[in-house]
């Protein structure tokens, strides 16, 4: 598959018989959306036409459409720290949906319960 869009659509569809309506509208209204955006973001960044200029020696200029973007540090840290925050959200969404599908198994312990222990601390 070609674009991050027709992958998303693609989860999107196979979700739909296997998980159930909360998360799949966590993925169709949260989830989805920002990984778009931030693919967006991330191919503006990549993909695009770059330059730099005498007037902001310090800064990258992307031409896009006929039109000059100034970038500057600060701009790409803000895109890496939205795209590492997009991957933490998708990463424990997926969690979730593993855990739905596969709950983890209960251990049984074996022998006698522990006993219970209580502790008064005395000030002195």
């Amino acid at each position: 598959m070609d674009s991050v869009i027709r992958r998303l659509d693609f989860i999107e569809s196979i979700a739909k018989s296997k998980i159930p309506e909360f998360l799949l509208d966590k993925f169709i209204k949260e989830i989805k959306p920002d990984i778009r955006n931030r693919a967006r973001e991330r191919n503006r960044v990549v993909h695009g036409h770059w330059t730099t200029s005498q007037e902001y020696p310090e800064d990258l200029i992307l031409l896009s459409s006929g039109e000059a973007f100034r970038y500057t540090v600060k701009d790409f840290e803000d895109i890496a720290l939205r795209i590492n925050k997009t991957n933490l959200v998708a990463a424990a969404y997926w969690r979730q949906v593993k855990e739905y599908l596969r709950p983890a198994p209960v251990i049984q312990p074996d022998g006698p319960p522990l006993p219970i222990v209580v502790s008064h601390l005395t000030q002195s």
